[in-house]
């Protein structure tokens, strides 16, 4: 069984995957402002008018030499350059490495773990301090008394108030690296893909596997951690310590099988897939990911994922597409 330290940090990055995407009401997309989500529907990033980077040998004290960045190579010649960077989304010190990586790498493109429905993490709300400061009964009261809070269903105003909790905590707003990526990326004039699976089909695809039983305990356990959130210490030990990081995963894994399959491997997978679609014919890329992904994908990275499987975890009970799915580039307008 998962000691109290281990599932309490286990259960914040759970609330933590669904507090990035709960909050965004159905149907809603980008909202960032001078930018559009357009899809990328097949082959490769056309990198044709962006830097093409050249290979340097690593000087000491680059931040490439970070244990939360992996290089990795793709192509039959490893023609293309990978930068795996690891992230814990509630930490300043993550958004901090996603910036300098893409500052030094000056890549062609950068890949974020995000898909069209979460682009809204790229340009968030101001933080509420009523509802940060605020007890689950506050919160509660507030609901009622606030129109735009009314509007939402209880479980995404509840993940609002998580991610309204764990600002004010921890000093950042969750997916943080992630607009620290975006507005280095602008800059260094790369593009940004969102390789991620849609939340949607995520969504549904762990609704359709759950028990009663198990959304009721993970229920529980989740409104109780709620109130517990893990010290920013504590998460910095999973970044600094693989082995404490993939402990914590197949623990979650023991208790929460379908959970850790659908949210954690089916997504490896389904990124690392897209990374090596839309990769090809880029001298260096970089791929901002969560630090719960780094140790799933560099297994795979040798393993071929078979496009068949792709569509497979494409699909739920109300997803029935056979096609391959697409990404989302982010352009100026």
């Amino acid at each position: 069984m998962m000691g109290p330290r281990a599932w309490r940090v286990g259960a914040f990055l759970a609330l933590g995957f669904v507090g990035l995407v709960l909050g965004l009401p159905d149907g809603q997309h980008s909202r960032v402002q001078g930018w559009g989500v357009r899809p990328l529907s097949g082959g490769a990033v056309d990198v044709a008018d962006v830097p093409q980077t050249e290979s340097a040998s690593v000087p000491a004290g680059s931040v490439l030499n970070h244990k939360n960045v992996c290089k990795l190579y793709l192509g039959a010649n490893n023609e293309t350059t990978v930068y795996l960077c690891g992230s814990a989304h509630a930490l300043a010190s993550s958004e901090e490495l996603a910036r300098r990586v893409v500052q030094e790498v000056k890549p062609d493109a950068v890949f974020l773990e995000l898909c069209d429905e979460r682009s809204d993490v790229l340009a968030p709300a101001p933080t509420d301090e009523r509802l940060a400061e605020a007890t689950l009964i506050g919160a509660l009261k507030l609901r009622r008394a606030t129109p735009e809070y009314r509007e939402l269903p209880i479980l995404q105003y509840l993940a609002v108030y998580y991610q309204a909790r764990v600002a004010r905590k921890m000093g950042v707003q969750l997916g943080a690296e992630f607009r620290g990526a975006f507005e280095e990326s602008c800059a260094q004039k790369s593009l940004v893909v969102l390789f991620d699976r849609k939340f949607s089909i995520t969504a549904q695809r762990l609704k359709d596997g759950l028990t009663r039983w198990e959304k009721l305990r993970l229920f529980m356990e989740l409104m109780v951690n709620i109130f517990r959130l893990p010290s920013e210490e504590e998460l910095a030990v999973l970044l600094r310590d693989g082995d404490a990081l993939n402990d914590m995963l197949n623990k979650v894994g023991e208790r929460y099988p379908h959970i850790k399959e659908v949210v954690i491997d089916e997504r490896d997978r389904y990124m690392l897939y897209k990374l090596r679609e839309f990769a090809e014919g880029a001298k260096c890329v970089v791929a901002i990911v969560g630090a719960g992904h780094i140790p799933g994908m560099m297994r795979l990275w040798s393993e071929d994922v078979a496009p068949d499987e792709v569509i497979g975890m494409s699909q739920s009970s109300e997803h029935r597409s056979k096609t391959l799915p697409i990404c989302y580039v982010l352009n100026a307008r």
